[in-house]
């Protein structure tokens, strides 16, 4: 066969000239990381304080991981209390397990949350958690994790408030 004939099947078939020559790839049935399991039992995990509230980080000893999840109690009743909103690469995911949490963005007017919502948003957005209420406040959080960011979050460090 000519390569005159090859160039006008891979036209026909609209596919690159270069895969009829190349080496067939073994579907790969799992991604590296599909085998990951990390348990963290009740009461445990990695406590971080700060003076909006207590944060534990789940599955904190496991370094490589595309998502970062904390069940987070908001103690801070005021965004002076908070402090500075924080900020930092990748996406959000709040779901409020008890009480009520006001979402303070540098975008979007404070959203308040009840018992059950969630909201999901850019990480890169100033944010601020703020109980509502008398009573307690308490959240799960989960965010996406660069890979550089485990490390830091294992030492205890927040995400930098930019």
């Amino acid at each position: 066969m000519t390569i005159d004939k090859l160039l006008r099947i891979s036209l026909a078939l609209d596919i690159n000239i270069a895969d009829v020559f190349a080496t067939p790839r073994s579907p790969q049935l799992s991604s590296p990381n599909s085998s990951i399991r990390c348990i963290t039992r009740a009461g445990e995990g990695k406590s971080v304080s700060s003076p909006g509230g207590s944060y534990v980080y789940q599955a904190y000893d496991l370094l490589k991981k595309n998502i970062t999840p904390i069940i987070a109690e908001i103690t801070a009743r005021s965004l002076k209390e908070f402090g500075p909103l924080h900020r930092h690469d990748g996406e959000e995911f709040i779901y409020v397990m008890e009480g009520e949490l006001a979402l303070y963005t540098d975008t979007y007017t404070p959203t308040h949350l009840n018992q059950g919502d969630t909201v999901y948003f850019d990480s890169g957005m100033g944010h601020a958690y703020v109980a509502v209420g008398e009573a307690a406040c308490k959240i799960l959080i989960v965010f996406s994790t660069p890979d550089d960011a485990s490390l830091g979050l294992v030492e205890g460090a927040l995400p930098s408030p930019n």
